[in-house]
């Protein structure tokens, strides 16, 4: 690459040899079910899918709108259905036609097939508004910050799915020199369509404006160009990206596991059981989670894998479909399951005890857990955890690249918490603290990071010490929990 890249800068006959335009269209978003909610509103506005759940009640089960009375905004939340009732369709074509003009309205309106339509129980339309009187602007007033940005959020997802279709044009132009041939290609948005007022693609890219290629106009066949700068470049595949709550529920959703009541729930239990940990908005393996996941794979390996959760929910289908007995479906799972139980619990593996041979337990201590015989006083044998950890103790790799010498970095344990380093150490010493993904409640700009006393006890502290002196024994709770814990407990006090 280097040997091409220096004869290249000996060159200077540039010119462009190729230019096609073509033009595409881009359709709108089919409106809300519940787990297309959960995601949007966890990857634009931040909340937990338990949050987005708990506005969403709200919102449905009614606002107090002053002279209208307590009026529910929104249809109900718990759908996985994107059908939409004639009537509210032809409303959402009015406003459209007299908010954004004639060019926005399509010929027909438009209609959202569901993906997976066997499996979709289509008592409930779509989330949507209840009325298109009750515009954002009307209800802004009644609603507090997180529920005016849940409503707005709906709105507009309704509103551009029934809008005319976005067309983009896309120039690709090649530049010759000899034998070599470079090409750039660029789109320009010929139509904005229902864009103008939701655009999921441009929201999910954090920099697409820095990094998206204008082509400029009036660029012609044969037309001279002159090499600035060249760059080579090594490109290395990645492993796949870890889950995010939006990822997973999607993720979940597309392999048929859970309905939708069920997205929210999921999301919280692996969280609040620690199975996983949330750092930087990604969801982590907890030791905890990997021991429990090695021994449910190992021993339940008929029942945790992907497709056992979505074929049971076909059952469940054919039982409501009276095409099956519910007790038949039961013991075919039952009697099986109970018989691999008796086994598992026979033989689950035990940490015997390198002295006496006893079995070992799990102790707590001043320095946290460990393993001690429990054929104390008669053996005092004590062992740490982390012989016993997953890959042996292993550094956990984060999945990114190292900025200081391009190898990959790691999870460590330092002597005041976790943090990351690159696997090259002590070649490369490059380190990052791991953050929480929580501001810092005493500054404005630190995030909280866990740390140790040098008693190996757990506080929280911001990432900017000294400059700030925030520190707690208690893991500071997000913004958004903190106004849900506070909205429950006004709830208890008025009931």
């Amino acid at each position: 690459a280097n040997q091409i890249a220096d004869t290249l800068r000996s060159k200077d006959n540039f010119y462009i040899s190729d230019i096609t335009k073509k033009e595409s269209r881009k359709n709108p978003y089919p409106p809300f079910i519940t787990s297309s909610l959960q995601v949007e509103a966890s990857r634009k506005l931040r909340f937990r899918p338990r949050r987005t759940m708990m506005l969403a009640q709200q919102l449905y089960e009614g606002i107090d709108l002053g002279a209208e009375g307590t009026t529910g905004l929104i249809t109900y939340m718990r759908t996985d259905s994107t059908r939409l009732s004639e009537e509210v369709v032809s409303e959402a074509r009015n406003f459209i036609n007299e908010k954004y003009g004639g060019q926005y309205l399509p010929e027909k309106p438009k209609i959202y097939e569901q993906k997976n339509k066997k499996n979709v129980q289509d008592a409930h339309e779509a989330v949507r508004p209840t009325s298109l009187k009750y515009t954002p602007e009307f209800v802004k007033e009644f609603l507090d910050e997180t529920q005016f940005k849940l409503y707005e959020l709906i709105w507009k997802r309704f509103i551009a799915c029934q809008m005319e279709s976005a067309r983009l044009e896309t120039t690709t132009v090649s530049i010759a020199s000899d034998e070599f041939v470079f090409r750039s290609s660029g789109t320009t948005i010929l139509f904005d369509g229902y864009m103008t007022l939701y655009d999921e693609d441009l929201e999910e890219k954090d920099d697409q404006n820095g990094n998206g290629l204008l082509i400029p106009a009036g660029l012609e066949i044969n037309q001279k160009m002159k090499l600035k700068e060249l760059n080579p470049n090594q490109h290395f595949t990645k492993p796949p990206p870890r889950f995010t709550e939006s990822s997973l529920i999607k993720e979940l959703e597309s392999n048929g596991i859970g309905r939708p009541s069920t997205y929210a729930m999921i999301m919280g239990t692996i969280i609040d059981r620690k199975y996983v940990e949330q750092i930087e908005r990604k969801l982590i393996p907890t030791e905890l989670g990997r021991k429990v996941n090695t021994i449910l794979v190992k021993n339940f390996s008929n029942i945790f894998n992907v497709n056992f959760t979505a074929k049971m929910e076909e059952e469940l289908d054919l039982i409501a479909d009276g095409e099956i007995g519910y007790l038949k479906v039961l013991n075919d799972f039952y009697e099986p399951f109970s018989k691999t139980l008796k086994e598992v619990e026979a033989n689950l593996e035990k940490i015997k005890c390198d002295k006496c041979g006893s079995d070992m337990d799990i102790k707590m201590g001043r320095f946290g857990k460990y393993l001690a015989c429990t054929n104390y006083p008669g053996c005092n044998n004590i062992k740490s955890l982390k012989e016993f950890a997953p890959n042996g103790g292993a550094p956990e790799p984060t999945g990114d690249d190292c900025p200081k010498c391009g190898s990959k970095t790691v999870y460590r344990e330092g002597k005041f918490g976790r943090f990351i380093g690159c696997e090259k150490y002590p070649d490369c010493d490059f380190t990052k603290i791991v953050t929480l993904g929580l501001k810092c409640p005493k500054c404005t700009d630190g995030e909280v990071i866990s740390r140790r006393t040098k008693r190996g006890k757990i506080f929280y502290g911001c990432n900017k010490y000294p400059d700030c002196d925030f520190a707690s024994w208690a893991m500071p709770k997000p913004k958004e929990e903190e106004e849900e814990a506070a909205a429950d407990r006004d709830a208890h006090r008025k009931n």
